[in-house]
């Protein structure tokens, strides 16, 4: 589990900047070093700004595929 500091959809953050080109890299290292996401359960976002202006999902679960 980690917390990344960087989401792998536009629906994984609310309120504040989506980064297409920090997304598609963090999806393509996840696929290169053959890790899996497990999926959570629970909230929708990880993380929110004190006034719940701006939400993200940083928290993943990724294991190796093997």
């Amino acid at each position: 589990m980690g917390d990344f500091n960087e989401v792998r959809r536009k629906e994984d953050r609310w309120g504040t900047a989506f980064n297409v080109f920090g997304t598609r890299f963090f999806n393509q290292f996840i696929s290169s070093v053959g890790l899996v996401e497990i999926q959570l359960e629970g909230y929708n976002f990880t993380w929110a700004h004190p006034s719940a202006s701006k939400m993200s999902k940083l928290d993943r679960f990724l294991v190796s595929d093997g």
